[in-house]
């Protein structure tokens, strides 16, 4: 992972937890029980003897658990205990794989704030619950040298689903300084040259059946 300088990412609906990494001990319970006090806030009357027990719990483990990027999302999109991972790094270009030869579709990325990206994706069936259709996603910005990568951890295409209006609003908010102090700005990506039928990712999702259409929204 190279360096990053500052990243700076908005979200733009309820339920997203920004996992901060190497907190004091007082730190951390205070992390938590602010973090659970919004949940709860957020979640009204669905909050329950359940949440009270098990978000408190999951939230330790996310502090215990978080992967070296340099920004961690958890998106609680549910009243329920149940989250998604989203991770936000800076990494060399050539540390990425070819994402068409692992099996990922790739459509262009537009409306970031960084520059033009790509949307990748690529999903499965579950092997341990039959009928439940997994998904990875990610999108990538890259500036020839360097790329900022947003990846979802592995989620069921329905949870997917819940997070995504909130998702795309992250991603478009993000901007980056470089340890030079210069933005950071992708270029458009040859693979998206390269696709006539290029659209923007929440368009080729709902074709897909991983987003609501508009007359779904309305």
């Amino acid at each position: 992972m190279t360096g990053a300088g500052e990243i700076e990412a908005t979200t733009t609906v309820p339920g997203w937890l920004r996992i901060p990494e190497d907190l004091a001990p007082e730190a951390r319970s205070a992390w938590v029980e602010e973090s659970v006090a919004e949940l709860r806030d957020a979640w009204g009357e669905q909050w329950d003897a359940r949440a009270a027990q098990m978000v408190p719990e999951m939230l330790r483990a996310s502090l215990d658990e978080r992967p070296d990027a340099h920004v961690v999302f958890e998106v609680w999109p549910l009243a329920l205990p149940a989250r998604a991972r989203v991770q936000v790094s800076m990494v060399d270009r050539a540390s990425l794989p070819d994402w068409e030869a692992i099996g990922c579709d790739v459509v262009p990325y537009d409306g970031a704030a960084v520059g033009p990206g790509l949307a990748v994706s690529r999903q499965r069936d579950s092997e341990s619950e039959e009928g439940l259709r997994l998904i990875d996603w990610g999108a990538v910005f890259d500036d020839g040298e360097r790329a900022l990568f947003v990846q979802v951890d592995t989620v069921p295409v329905l949870f997917l689903q819940q997070i995504l209006a909130g998702l795309h609003g992250m991603v478009t908010s993000l901007r980056v300084t470089l340890p030079s102090g210069e933005p950071f700005a992708a270029r458009p990506s040859a693979l998206a040259l390269q696709d006539d039928d290029g659209e923007w990712p929440a368009a080729r999702m709902q074709a897909e059946g991983l987003a609501d259409g508009p007359e779904d929204a309305a």
